[in-house]
Formats: C-alpha cells, sequence, structure tokens
C-alpha cells in the first residue's frame, strides 16, 4: 500500500510540475481541445448551444437547437470526448436529435444518478394550434430514448391552454426533475406569463404532490415575467430566477426576480416577501441568466442591467444571502457592475472550488455589431480577479469581426473551462464548445474514470456520500484521503457496500482519495471548500 501510494503521488507530482512549466495564463484557450480550442459543428444553418453538462467521465453533453432553411427548430444533443473530438459511440455519429411530429428546441440538461441523460425544451404543436408545451426526454448512457419514461422517453407536458416554457432543470436526490420556466395564464383579457417552478416523479408524470397538480405559479403583475435557472439546495429547497415585469408605466420595465420554495412547493417564507425577491438595479429592463449557489446558502445571480438615456446593456451580478437579501460585503451592496461597450451581458456563471465566481457572456458593439465572447472572473468579495486576463476577464474572437455568444459554462475535473454557445461562421451561427486554461492548481490530473459518482458531492464542505455499488464483490473497502504531500489525513474501513455517509474535519483545498478492495484501487481528486 505505501509503495502504490509514493508512485501514485509521483506520478501527480510530476504531472504538476510540468503543467507549471508548460502553463499559459488563465483564460487561455487549451489547444489540446481538438488542437484549436474548440469544437464547431455546423447543422446546415442556424445552430445554437443552450446548456452544458459533464459527465463523471469529463465527456462534454450539450443541448441546443438547429434550425432549418425555413426556420423550423430541431432539438440536438451532443456529446464530446474529452479531447474535444465528437463521441461516435453517441447517438448517430455523435449527436442525438428530436423533433417529433412537431418543432423542437432544447434548453436544458442534468444528469441521473445512474448516469442516464434528462434534456429540457419547448415543443411546438405545428400540426395543431402551434402552442408551445413543455418537452422532457430521457436518454440512456448510449444517446438512445429510454421506453421507461414518459412515451418512448418523451414527455410533452401541455400546462395551460397557450404558450408554456421549460428554460431550466435540476433532479433532486430522489430522482424527482424539477424545471422553471413560465405556464401562461388570463387576466380578464390579458395573457401574461407567469414565472413557474414544476415537478415531475422519476418517471416523467407530474408530481402531483408538489405544489398545486406539480405546478408552483408565482402571480404575474404583467404580462412578460420568466424564471430561467433553477438550483435544488442540500436542504430539498428550491431556488430560481429570472425576471419580473412590473405593471405598464410607459416603458417596459423588468426588474431581476428570485424566488424560492419548500420542498412540498410551498413558498418559503423566510425568503424575501413570501419567496419572493425583486431587485430594480437601474429602473430600465434588467434581467438574470445565470444563477450558482454556494455551501452558506447564497444566491449569485448574473445577467445584464440598461443603463438610462444611452441604453447600453451592462454586466450585472448580485449575491444574495440566505434570506434573500442582497450581501451588503459584496462589490457595491451587493451589487457588481461590468461596463466595456455598449453590449456587455453574462449568460451564465459558475462558483469555482476556490470560491472565486467565473462568468460566460458576450462583449461587444450594439444590436448586430460584431461581439466577442467573454468571460469575468471575481473574487469572493465581488472585486475582479486581477490574475485573470489583465483587468479580471477575458475576451475571444474565432471569426475576426462576427457574432460570439456564450450561453452556458461549466468546469472539468482539472479546472479547465468549458463554455458554449454559437458563433457566426460569416453566413450562419454555428454550435461551438470551447475550452480554456484554468489556474486552479490542483495538481491532480483525472484517475479512473467511472460511469458513477463515488464519491459526492464534490467539491463539497467536508460532509460526503460514498457510492460503493461497484465494490460488492468485497469484504471491506478501505476510503484514505492524502494531502497533496502524500501523507494520510482520513481513513476508514467499511462493510457495507451500498453507500455510506462520512464527515471529513478538513481545511479547504485539494486533496487525493483512493478506494482500497482487494488488489483492486481507485484513485481520483477531492475538493473541500471553506466554510
Amino acid at each position: 500500500m505505501k509503495k502504490l501510494t509514493l508512485l501514485l503521488f509521483c506520478i501527480f507530482l510530476l504531472g504538476f510540475t510540468r503543467n507549471n512549466a508548460a502553463a499559459q495564463p488563465a483564460g487561455s484557450l487549451d489547444p489540446s481541445f481538438n488542437n484549436t480550442g474548440y469544437y464547431i459543428h455546423d447543422f446546415g444553418f442556424q445552430d445554437n448551444l443552450n446548456q452544458i453538462v459533464l459527465q463523471p467521465d469529463q465527456k462534454i453533453l450539450a443541448t441546443g437547437v438547429a434550425l432549418t432553411a425555413s426556420f423550423t427548430g430541431e432539438l440536438k444533443v451532443l456529446r464530446l470526448n474529452t479531447n474535444g473530438t465528437p463521441d461516435m459511440s453517441f447517438g448517430t455519429n455523435g449527436v442525438f436529435a428530436y423533433a417529433g411530429s412537431g418543432e423542437t428546441y432544447g434548453y436544458a440538461l442534468a444528469l441521473t444518478a445512474d448516469g442516464k441523460i434528462i434534456v429540457g425544451g419547448i415543443y411546438f404543436n405545428v400540426e395543431t394550434d402551434y402552442t408551445a408545451d413543455m418537452l422532457l426526454i430521457r436518454l440512456d448512457q448510449s444517446g438512445n430514448l429510454d421506453p421507461d419514461f414518459g412515451t418512448n422517453g418523451v414527455v410533452i407536458a401541455p400546462l395551460s391552454p397557450f404558450d408554456d416554457y421549460l428554460q431550466a432543470l435540476a433532479i433532486q436526490p430522489d430522482g424527482k426533475i424539477v424545471v422553471s420556466g413560465t405556464v401562461a395564464e388570463t387576466v380578464g383579457f390579458e395573457l401574461r406569463n407567469a414565472p413557474s417552478i414544476i415537478r415531475f416523479l422519476e418517471n416523467g408524470q407530474l408530481d402531483t404532490g408538489f405544489g398545486t397538480n406539480g405546478v408552483v405559479k408565482f402571480t404575474p403583475e404583467a404580462i412578460d415575467n420568466e424564471l430561467t435557472s433553477c438550483i435544488v439546495q442540500p436542504d430539498g429547497k428550491i431556488v430560481a430566477s429570472g425576471h419580473f415585469e412590473a405593471p405598464f408605466i410607459g416603458f417596459s420595465n423588468f426588474d431581476i426576480l428570485v424566488v424560492r420554495v419548500n420542498e412540498n412547493g410551498t413558498p418559503d417564507t423566510t425568503f424575501g416577501t413570501n419567496g419572493k425577491v425583486i431587485t430594480p438595479v437601474n429602473g430600465g429592463v434588467d434581467d438574470a441568466f445565470g444563477m450558482d449557489t454556494d455551501n452558506q446558502g447564497n444566491i449569485y445571480v448574473a445577467g445584464f442591467t440598461t443603463l438610462p438615456v444611452t441604453l447600453e446593456l451592462d454586466m450585472v451580478l448580485l449575491k444574495y444571502l440566505s434570506d434573500g437579501q442582497l450581501d451588503p460585503d459584496f462589490g457595491n451592496a451587493g451589487l457588481v457592475t461590468f461596463n466595456a461597450q455598449p453590449y456587455d451581458v453574462a449568460n451564465d456563471l459558475i462558483i469555482q472550488p476556490d470560491g472565486k465566481i467565473l462568468l460566460a457572456g458576450s462583449i461587444g458593439g450594439s444590436f448586430l455589431d460584431p461581439k466577442s465572447f467573454a468571460l469575468w472572473r471575481y473574487l469572493p468579495n465581488g472585486s475582479p480577479d486581477l490574475t485573470f486576463g489583465t483587468t479580471g476577464h477575458i475576451t475571444t474572437d474565432v471569426v475576426a469581426n462576427s457574432m460570439h455568444e456564450f450561453n452556458t459554462v461549466a468546469l472539468q475535473d482539472n479546472g479547465s473551462i468549458v463554455a458554449a454557445g454559437k458563433v457566426y461562421s460569416g453566413t450562419n451561427n454555428d454550435m461551438i464548445v470551447a475550452r480554456y486554461i484554468n489556474d486552479l492548481n490542483t495538481g491532480i490530473a483525472s484517475v479512473s474514470p467511472t460511469a458513477n459518482y463515488l464519491v459526492y458531492p464534490n467539491p463539497s464542505s467536508g460532509s460526503l456520500t460514498l457510492n460503493l455499488t461497484r465494490f460488492q464483490a468485497y469484504e471491506k473497502v478501505v476510503f484514505t484521503v492524502y494531502n497533496l504531500q502524500g501523507s494520510i489525513v482520513a481513513q476508514q474501513t467499511i462493510t457495507t457496500q451500498t453507500s455510506q455517509s462520512i464527515s471529513l474535519d478538513l481545511p479547504a483545498g485539494a486533496y487525493v482519495y483512493t478506494f482500497t478492495a482487494g488488489n483492486f484501487t481507485n484513485t481520483g481528486k477531492l475538493w473541500v471548500l471553506p466554510e
């Protein structure tokens, strides 16, 4: 065991030294990814990616839409290998496509505990009245429809007689599917979009024990409202964000909206006003597209705010405390704005394991003027991270003087930044996935990828669940945690090979773990976050 441990750490430290010797600045395109730093897929006309997720083996899943020349949409799911090439074992030549008998758009992705893929989006009934319904699809790990979900792997949910839009989804630990978006309702002679949270059972049926027949609607005051992100917190509460339109006062007035409900769908009265927080930034059009939470229950939301007079769009980042109040110690009383050009918009964000906040979107000119891919990074107090680019942000142009937009961002196990969206190739918009070098400096390469999570959540605050199902052939399993100097900092012997909850009292940082059973050893890395 000591010889094995020493060998593993020699490998890790050698890789760490080599990586640092050849290090490029954080925010540089990773040339090892498809030999260019990015992968472009052209389905022939207008294409766009809306969300990516990373499998435990670090393959990249992405969903979006490909429009035909007649502007008919078809939902697409792509899977890329870790080197940025299409995974030909997935779907058909690396792509799953679904149109049904209508028109479809892909907006959201999530993975179940057993590795199945949940895709969320919109289904337009082109054969009837062309109304929009929420769409859920479940695929197996090979990109085939799962017949045990809905009807042959597909759920089309008409929640109102009008247009209903699914824009985000999350999976609860019990396998239930939480989605957010809008459900239409009529108020007098006016048709309004109600910001809504909906929950489905694991088999795709509506969960009638959640809210009212599976639906929670927040009463709208005007026409245009939406929830574009949702997250299930560790305590089971569900938080979602988007925008809320104030009653018409001469011009559109969108405010940033954050809501939280209890596990049964009732509004969380400890959050804002009856579970709802509305934040006006500049008194005009403000919107939120990306959201993440940290281990303390704080909520981070990103999007844009519109400046008065010039109507320029500034990137906006807000931090809410767990009760819905803006954090007075973050940025300017809970608010960060960024202005470089007339169009500065963040479409997604993620909290890094070191507490820094990474955002993705676009920077550029007004309207149809060229725009660049943009990544921003902020320190935990809301100040720009000046080690990222020169002023805390970077821009990338793949095609000169063209349109670039990131809609989604994620982090691979080694800290690499993966972002996706669209790029205008000169004739049409094409799907693009790009990978950037990061400077998290774990010093640990991905080892022994597996189809199932062995340690989760990861990163964590120290409270872990160990998935031991793959070790059922052994009488005992030894779980060991090492620091980066190779010293054992935690160890536990387990004889129940199902799952085991443990708590580690370790300083924040990067560690190596091993599962040892008989002559078999599985090794990986573990992040412990600051409390």
